[in-house]
């Protein structure tokens, strides 16, 4: 539309979500309103809310989701892994360990790019 829009922004409904925003009043085609989330999380877990704008005629829905991630202080899979030296028909294992700080569970899912005879991972999905 040609002509500015009074907007309303109404907080989230639920305690794990607050918007932060300088409200200018009228909006006009081709500015923008900066609204900021804030996530306080109580518990590990999936939280979700949306953010409402009410407009002249319109109504806007604007999802929001949060979840734990995984977290670790060290990468999860080295960019590297050293097999050593191995003779003809020897077998060499070398076993990664997933792991996570965090206090919930997770799913896991591996997916090889280019499969080799020689190289096997296992397990390719499974829980942490």
């Amino acid at each position: 539309s040609s002509h500015p829009r009074r907007i309303h922004v109404l907080q989230p409904t639920t305690k794990h979500f607050k918007l932060k925003y300088n409200k200018k009043g009228s909006i006009a085609a081709g500015m923008a309103e900066d609204i900021y989330v804030e996530f306080i999380p109580t518990e590990h877990k999936y939280h979700y809310d949306c953010i409402r704008i009410h407009a002249e005629g319109e109504n806007i829905l604007i999802p929001i989701h949060a979840y734990p991630v995984l977290t670790t202080k060290t990468p999860i899979i080295p960019k590297l892994i050293d097999l050593g030296i191995q003779p003809i028909g020897h077998t060499a294992i070398r076993s990664i360990v997933l792991e996570s700080e965090a206090e919930v569970g997770f799913e896991y899912e591996l997916n090889v790019l280019k499969d080799h005879n020689d190289i096997r991972i296992s397990p390719l999905s499974g829980d942490i």
